[in-house]
């Protein structure tokens, strides 16, 4: 059990407060940035996991997870859009074979973690707040063809 799920346990009244405060922290400190793509990755990852615990609070811990795996999947694929639309033509013959394969198995994971999402009844949980965030958030895909995602 980490840090934020003990103090849930403890002090379930000040847990957004908590997060909010390590959110932001996390935003903010560039102080453990080697700069590496990696230690990107995991940042990204931590940063994702304190925004759902701090939009969710009131989800058990698998339906936050899925929550959190969706909006991996998603930020990878929107990613992996965005290489393809901008360095189609720069990039070897190989090196796009690559890269579409990893956006079509990214899409193909997101799909799957997006319609269980849809089945599980998490979205019945949620305020109507939060189920637009979600909407907007975690189940839209950006093409970058307009300024409208799609989802």
């Amino acid at each position: 059990m980490d840090e934020i799920d003990e103090f849930w346990e403890t002090h379930p009244s000040r847990y957004s407060a908590l997060a909010a405060e390590k959110l932001s922290k996390s935003f903010l400190d560039n102080s453990s940035a080697p700069g590496t793509e990696e230690d990107e990755s995991g940042r990204d990852v931590e940063y994702a996991r304190l925004e759902v615990h701090y939009l969710f609070p009131d989800l058990n811990d698998a339906e936050r997870a899925l929550l959190l795996f969706l909006a991996v999947e998603r930020r990878c694929l929107n990613y992996g859009i965005a290489v393809l639309r901008c360095h189609r033509t720069i990039l070897t013959t190989e090196s796009l074979k690559e890269t579409e394969a990893s956006v079509s198995e990214t899409e193909r994971i997101f799909s799957a973690l997006r319609q269980r999402l849809l089945t599980s009844g998490i979205m019945e949980k949620l305020t109507p707040f939060q189920q637009e965030v979600v909407k907007r958030k975690f189940l839209n895909i950006y093409f970058g063809e307009d300024p409208a995602p799609r989802g």
